[in-house]
């Protein structure tokens, strides 16, 4: 539901669904004048928290469960809030943690646990509570004009 600056949706945690709000929550950024680079900001921290969801709170139900996201449109930043009844947030997810430096150059990338701090490098004001058996994780992705670098990385 769109009203103004605000768009409610509510959606189960199955990759279809979500890959749907995706595209909602664009077309939503698109018509209150994110640009690419915005669009693709919201999409990652998006795309990230709903598969946490999907992958980690609802782990427990195979058909998995509801999911509420909350996108208002704000002069300097999307903000969202996104609700679940999945399993809590674990302790210290939130805390900024170091990233390794480099990886042995003859072995593969390692898969997982990047997500959090892809979260945490492209939003801000994020915070999780837990109430009546719901987690609600709120963060804000920044408008920030003429931030990227020239393509030459000058």
């Amino acid at each position: 539901m769109q009203s103004g600056n605000n768009l409610r949706l509510r959606l189960n945690s199955d990759e279809y669904e979500i890959r749907r709000s995706l595209e909602q929550i664009k077309a939503h950024a698109t018509r209150h004048n994110a640009d690419h680079v915005m669009l693709g900001t919201i999409e990652i921290v998006l795309a990230e928290v709903l598969n946490n969801i999907a992958e980690h709170a609802y782990a427990s139900q195979p058909r998995g469960g509801p999911i509420d996201i909350t996108c208002t449109a704000t002069p300097v930043a999307f903000r969202f809030a996104v609700l679940d009844e999945g399993t809590p947030l674990p302790r210290g997810v939130l805390q900024a943690r170091s990233m390794p430096r480099q990886y042995p150059p003859e072995g593969p990338l390692p898969e997982g646990g990047f997500g959090w701090d892809l979260i945490r490098m492209l939003s801000v004001r994020l915070s999780f509570t837990r109430k009546h058996g719901r987690n609600c994780l709120s963060f804000a992705v920044p408008i920030l004009k003429g931030a990227m670098c020239p393509k030459d990385g000058r």
